[in-house]
């Protein structure tokens, strides 16, 4: 009634449900930042609050986990941008720019970045359901997101995974409003990271929704 097959080592399911498994990744400083800062404002029981989802242990979600790395660089990019248009003064605005950056994760929380606009961008970066890499397709397809699910002309997410044999090796994600694809960290056990109440995978970019 059925085979077994004899492994070298205990197989224990995952420990550790999505919120905590980014807050103890010292790259996700400012993701961990970016979900407390959307969260302001509702109440500490909301139902509606990201921390509440991604901390449920009976939610099945897939995250697109943007490093520190990939958010200095859009805090820079915007800040640069905001300035340069009001001011045309290319010096004061790398300056402005590399200040915000230096603020670190702190920046998120300050009156140049609302919290509609951080909420926005940080539930385009959760799908409603978890998807491993073999889950997606190896020619990208648009998914939708928490952000943009209610409105059917909104393309979501696009997602393209590389697979070797039946194992997935490599997964791209695009913003609709990002020049290039994101590409996820490999890890020592590949690029899904697994939680209990759904997938993670660690990208290099933060996604755009427009």
């Amino acid at each position: 009634n059925g085979v077994i097959h004899a492994v070298p080592a205990v197989i224990a399911p995952p420990t550790r449900v999505l919120l905590d498994t980014i807050a103890r990744d010292p790259d996700f400083t400012y993701l961990v930042a970016a979900v407390v800062r959307a969260d302001s404002g509702l109440a500490s029981n909301s139902t509606s609050r990201l921390q509440y989802a991604l901390g449920e242990p009976l939610a099945s979600l897939t995250v697109f986990a943007p490093t520190n790395a990939a958010f200095q660089q859009l805090i820079y990019g915007l800040v640069y941008q905001q300035v340069f248009a009001a001011t045309g003064n290319a010096v004061l605005a790398d300056a402005t720019a590399n200040g915000a950056v230096a603020a670190g994760p702190a920046f998120l929380n300050t009156n140049n970045v609302s919290t509609t606009l951080v909420r926005g961008i940080v539930a385009y970066h959760v799908l409603g359901q978890r998807a491993f890499t073999v889950n997606f397709p190896t020619t990208g397809a648009s998914f939708p997101t928490l952000l943009n699910g209610a409105i059917p002309s909104h393309p979501g997410v696009t997602v393209t995974s590389s697979l070797t044999g039946p194992f997935g090796t490599g997964l791209t994600v695009k913003g609709i409003a990002n020049a290039t694809a994101s590409t996820a960290s490999a890890t020592a056990t590949g690029v899904d990271r697994h939680a209990i109440n759904g997938v993670l995978y660690k990208i290099n970019q933060v996604l755009l929704p427009q």
